[in-house]
């Protein structure tokens, strides 16, 4: 009988230690899929721009949606609006339901001009002189409790129009979040 309460103790001790670690990594992966699927169209509506030769662009829109439209920028004035194509519309509760745009970082979880993204008929982001140049997601549990150390950004360089995938590595001593490279 001491055995058998030996044995549940200690279980009981593993699996405490175990389910929290469990469901960090699953939340972890969770968030890295979804910035994985962003990044991917991202690459994909740059492809569509170099093939075309036309401006293709990614709006995101985190009110109802919650996700984001790709298309065809007809008139080349880098907003999706009138007259543009809608190649497609993604939302990330499809990807999972408690995906979101980080609100951490500020207001829209979205620091692109406009919110939208456009590559031109070479391939190359349209200049936003403001410097706005990602998205930042995170499981919505996450942000509801404070954790920021699971933020993922989705970064588009603009000198190189390399899409990035980036995450927390670190913190300053003000508290401002220090991005690096996935290494997956």
């Amino acid at each position: 009988m001491k055995i058998i309460v030996i044995v549940f103790l200690l279980l009981s001790i593993f699996t405490a230690f175990a389910v929290p670690t469990f469901y960090d990594a699953y939340t972890e992966h969770r968030v890295l899929k979804a910035s994985r699927q962003i990044a991917e169209d991202l690459i994909r509506v740059r492809r569509y721009s170099i093939q075309s030769n036309k401006d293709y662009g990614v709006m995101f829109v985190k009110d109802k949606l919650h996700g984001y439209y790709i298309f065809l920028d007809n008139n080349s004035n880098g907003v999706f609006d009138y007259g543009d194509t809608s190649i497609e519309s993604v939302n990330l509760k499809n990807i999972n339901k408690h995906i979101k745009f980080s609100n951490t970082l500020d207001d829209k979880g979205v620091v692109f001009r406009n919110n939208t993204v456009v590559f031109n008929g070479s391939g190359k982001i349209q200049a936003d002189e403001t410097g706005h140049d990602s998205i930042f997601i995170v499981n919505e549990r996450d942000e509801r409790k404070g954790i920021t150390d699971r933020i993922i950004r989705i970064y588009v360089d603009r000198a190189t129009n390399d899409i990035r995938i980036l995450r927390v590595t670190d913190k300053t001593d003000s508290g401002d979040l220090v991005f690096g490279d996935i290494r997956s």
